[in-house]
């Protein structure tokens, strides 16, 4: 397995594990509407907006939802699923 292919893996993974419960995203079979709706938030947003939205997700809030809801993943994840992560969303979500 390439080094890619595990990355997305992995990150997918950490997707399951931790996002799933709350965001909408096709490619992960998540239906949760807690949290926006990822197949439309993550083509907008650059790896580090991504990125900053997982780490301190108050730094920027989606209309229409409120502060304070999502977890600070930045204090629970390794940097290494963060990152996974953060490519898992920009290969898959919205399309």
């Amino acid at each position: 397995m390439s080094s890619a292919s595990a990355d997305l893996q992995n990150g997918r993974q950490v997707f399951k594990d931790t996002c799933a419960g709350c965001h909408t995203m096709a490619a992960a079979g998540s239906t949760a509407t807690i949290g926006p709706n990822l197949d439309e938030a993550v083509p907008k947003l650059s790896a580090a907006d991504v990125k900053q939205s997982i780490e301190q997700p108050d730094a920027k809030i989606t209309e229409g939802y409120q502060p304070g809801i999502m977890p600070q993943f930045g204090e629970t994840l390794s940097a290494a699923q963060v990152d996974a992560l953060v490519k898992y969303l920009k290969e898959v979500a919205g399309k």
